[in-house]
């Protein structure tokens, strides 16, 4: 007889649990909405001056964070709980961050309708790097540090003015009392502060402009003055060597509406612009609502002025004038545009420029040329500029670029007009003014301006590819990928094309040739800059600048595939090719990078739908990825779901594609019903993550596929003039695709989409009869209406979306009258026999709330189902968490209800009547 083995009991304990498995592995719970909390974002990656210690954010949708400081060599990670606006010092052993007060602290608080000053404090948090330790400073109110923290920052308290300036190394703390305001220089630990005192309770400290080195204690007064006197913002040169501000110490009645502004060259105090200079444009002022801003070498600044302010006649009595706005036919903007803008425009400032010797005083913008820029490094003595001010009122229409270009004197400030009208934008000055790149947007072709020669060169159009969008689908001109990207000293540029990088010489002594190689196009990838560097002086960090000295990182996007990754090019070697790191079915995203050692090391985030998006670091070029989070570990214990790229053919031969989502418990022998969600075009978001979370428009894909819901995102290809058709001639055939699957539920599909997908349902359910249900969000059910709306986001005039964008008519009302009536659902809601829920709140800035409600009472006229939500100051899509939850169950209530038989909720079979409001939400089920 055979002797058992003494792993037999456990086999036998195995095998026998073995069913058990596969019976948990089937019986995984659905998604509800009570998770959402629960769900974790890791992002926001970056790593300080390419070295070892890298930072990222954990944030939950609801409830408290935390910053994670995690080093790229050892691997150590340390975690603050409610760490926000986190900064190392420039060695790289301290992190600064503030540390916010606990969620629920706070919303009890909000509960309890505690008094401001009476709400928890933030407080401030230095973290030492080397031993793990963390130094607290509860009650913060503010806290600042150079752009290159070095041993000392300032914060100041909520209880007190006092100004702390505080040694990270040594944890020193010294205090001044009546601080008002306070910077530091960008590169050095020079401090500048601004002094208020309350006479009441400090009778010592001077009110004024002080200068203090932290490190030698010692203070230098700038200026001081009386307790009225105005003491404005402070500016530094880059090597903090130099100063401006803007002071005012006559306090007479009229002098104190005016300003100053001053120098301190590192030894002596003086006014480098007097209020009453005489070389300012009359009926002008010295405005300290600009910036002033040094040149890279510190020899001038740029300052702001404006036309002195008409005051109000105070001796009217103000109950008794009228108050309206008054529109006007040839205004430049329409009254909405103006007041959504009034606070701008108040504070509006024209630049000028004067040398820090005090010579050569010059205003340069005016009111007919409002802006001008001058590169830090532009030692020319023009600049290069446009402005579509004669253009204004028709581009409310017709967005199509216009501009006239001058060339101003740097000198002088005398304006030449060198081109009128011409479709330009996409001005970009190199690093020294030499030269200007833009885009024609008619010829769709890049040029070259050359300022010593006045030459305009045609860059690309005997390159042989196009410049511009190839999938532009809109009544407008097309726009090209990106704009041009110099190089810090100004000898190349670069431009992109669909696919690849082309390097450009401004002088034209080399050749156009393509950065990456040709290979973009060749595998149908698409290259676009990433960038790694989190020093302040690196690639593309400042100014949109390359630096030469370090190497180009693309992410890659695989056009076939959706795959994503990164790749690389070692610009500073003479023969470098470009290296395809890692690529996969991932979205890479979001990097950094250690330079440190011998080889880089590299922390980003990677994510898919069925993995959920994580971070990730490698040591060995992305021969090994580590997982460095696992944010969302629960995702595993629910009916998750997976997604696949379909295609089909649009009723116009075109090959479309888009995203059908399954749950994880899928089973071929059953019938699911079918969720349509669609807007533009989403087939390229194939491995983009997605988190379960409370509705703010649309149906969340996690939740109604966790739920047994098969989801589809088609794209949709459209033709100018017909985008209702176009949605039907897209949408239509692949429903029919999906209705070949034996597993597709054909008599219980529903389609939902917001805005511009609203509309389309809105339309498509007025022209088929194939959908059980409908949820239409922000829709524009009346295209001759909505065409002279407003979007009070902006103050805009809805006319140019019609004309020329997403709604994509392509006349004007008169010439197309024919088309909004085609395109119009509200003229056949008699045709609608699909019962549909509206969403449209009554703040919406995008699209005029009457729409939905246009829609909803043709609807009831025509005895159809519909009901309309009205969340009560919300705008076009949710932005209160409370309001979010509600949408969401009633999406799932209502799409339950018709594609699986579910009870009518009270809401929907009674309605909740206005007494109800605020006491009976209706979720329930009649008895």
């Amino acid at each position: 007889m055979m002797k058992r083995s003494f792993l037999y009991p456990i086999m036998l304990i195995i095998l026998s649990a073995f069913p058990l498995v596969l019976n948990a592995q089937k019986s995984k719970p659905a998604l509800d909405h009570s998770v959402y909390d629960g769900w974790k974002n890791a992002g926001n990656v970056s790593v300080y001056n390419d070295g070892e210690w890298g930072q990222f954010y954990i944030s939950p949708q609801e409830g408290d964070g935390t910053i994670e400081f995690y080093n790229l060599r050892t691997g150590r990670q340390i975690s603050i709980e409610r760490g926000q606006q986190a900064r190392f010092s420039k060695d790289a052993t301290r992190a600064i961050f503030k540390i916010i007060p606990k969620f629920q602290e706070t919303r009890q608080a909000k509960i309890e309708k505690k008094k401001s000053k009476d709400m928890p404090k933030d407080t401030l948090g230095i973290l030492n790097l080397i031993t793990g330790e963390v130094t607290k400073f509860p009650l913060l109110k503010n806290f600042k540090s150079g752009t290159l923290t070095g041993d000392y920052i300032a914060f100041q308290k909520d209880t007190t003015s006092n100004l702390y300036i505080l040694n990270i190394k040594t944890m020193a703390l010294d205090s001044l009392k009546s601080v008002s305001e306070y910077a530091f220089s960008r590169e050095n630990d020079i401090l500048t502060y601004t002094t208020k005192p309350d006479p009441k309770k400090d009778s010592i400290t001077i009110p004024g402009i002080y200068l203090l080195n932290p490190a030698t204690g010692v203070t230098t007064t700038l200026l001081q003055g009386s307790k009225d006197a105005v003491f404005g913002d402070t500016y530094f040169t880059e090597d903090g060597s130099k100063m401006a501000f803007y002071a005012n110490t006559d306090t007479t009645k009229e002098a104190k509406k005016f300003t100053n502004i001053y120098l301190y060259d590192g030894t002596d105090t003086r006014i480098l612009v007097p209020r009453d200079a005489e070389w300012i444009p009359e009926g002008w002022m010295v405005s300290d609502n600009g910036s002033i801003s040094f040149s890279k070498e510190g020899d001038y600044i740029t300052y702001g002025t404006c036309p002195i302010p008409r005051e109000k006649d105070t001796t009217l009595v103000e109950f008794e004038q009228p108050k309206l706005d008054i529109w006007s036919w040839n205004d430049e903007y329409i009254q909405p545009i103006q007041l959504k803008n009034l606070n701008r425009d108040k504070r509006r400032t024209y630049l000028a420029k004067i040398n820090i010797d005090g010579t050569n005083p010059v205003q340069l913008a005016d009111m007919t040329l409002e802006s001008i820029s001058i590169g830090d490094k532009n030692k020319e003595q023009y600049v290069i500029t446009y402005t579509n001010k004669p253009y204004r009122m028709s581009q409310q229409w017709d967005m199509n670029p216009k501009n006239d270009v001058y060339k101003v004197s740097l000198v002088d400030g005398s304006k030449e007009l060198i081109a009128k009208g011409v479709p330009c934008n996409m001005m970009m000055s190199s690093p020294d003014g030499k030269y200007y790149t833009f885009y024609d947007a008619e010829a769709r072709i890049w040029y070259l301006y050359t300022l010593a020669t006045g030459e305009v060169k045609d860059l690309t159009s005997e390159l042989g590819v196009i410049f511009y969008n190839e999938d532009h689908d809109t009544p407008s001109l097309p726009r090209p990928y990106s704009n041009a990207v110099w190089s810090e000293n100004s000898d190349f540029f670069i431009i992109r094309d669909r696919f690849d990088y082309w390097q450009f010489d401004p002088t034209g002594a080399k050749a156009p040739f393509l950065l990456t190689e040709g290979k973009g196009r060749a595998t149908n990838t698409t290259y676009t800059f990433a960038s790694p560097y989190n020093d302040p002086k690196s690639f593309l960090s400042r100014s949109f600048e390359i630096n030469a000295d370090k190497p180009i990182y693309f992410r890659t996007f695989d056009r076939t595939t959706k795959e994503t990754g990164f790749a690389m090019k070692d610009i500073t070697k003479r023969r470098a090719t470009l290296q395809q790191l890692v690529k996969g079915p991932y979205t890479y995203d979001a990097m950094g990078i250690c330079t440190t050692g011998k080889k880089p090391i590299y922390i980003y985030s990677r994510g898919c739908f069925e993995d959920g998006k994580n971070i990730w670091m490698t040591s060995d070029n992305f021969k090994t990825e580590v997982q460095v989070t696992d944010v969302n570990p629960q995702q595993r214990d629910y009916n998750w779901g997976t997604v696949e790229l379909v295609s089909w053919n649009t009723e116009d031969g075109i090959k479309a594609e888009g995203l059908l989502f399954k749950p994880e418990n899928f089973d071929p022998a059953k019938k699911y019903p079918l969720m349509i969600y669609f807007y533009e075009k989403y087939s390229d978001d194939l491995y983009a993550s997605r988190s379960p979370a409370p509705s703010r428009s649309t149906v969340n894909i996690p939740y109604f596929v966790s739920n047994e819901y098969i989801v589809f995102i088609p794209d949709i290809y459209y033709t100018d003039g017909h985008p209702g058709q176009s949605a039907m001639r897209s949408i239509m055939p692949a429903c029919d695709m999906l209705c070949e699957y034996p597993w597709i539920d054909g008599d219980n599909m529903a389609i939902q989409g917001q805005s511009w997908g609203g509309y389309q349902v809105a339309y498509m359910i007025t022209q088929t009869n194939r959908f059980k249900a409908a949820g239409s969000g922000a829709p524009v059910s009346n295209m001759t209406s909505a065409y002279g709306g407003i979007r009070w986001e902006s103050g805009m005039a809805r006319t140019f979306q019609y004309e020329q964008q997403q709604s994509r008519i392509g006349k004007d009302l008169w010439e197309g009258f024919d088309l909004y009536i085609e395109n119009s659902p509200l003229f056949f809601v008699p045709n609608v026999t699909t019962p549909v829920l509206i969403m449209h709140n009554d703040e919406d800035g995008a699209v005029p709330w009457w729409q939905g409600i246009e829609f909803f009472n043709a609807l009831r006229r025509c005895g159809k189902e519909a009901w309309l939500l009205q969340y009560n100051g919300e705008a076009h899509n949710l932005s209160e968490r409370r309001n979010a939850r509600d949408l969401s169950i009633r999406l799932e209530q209502f799409f339950d209800h018709y594609l699986k038989g579910k009870p009518a909720p009270i809401w929907m079979s009674k309605g909740v009547p206005a007494t109800l409001k605020g006491i009976d939400l209706g979720y329930g089920y009649e008895q």
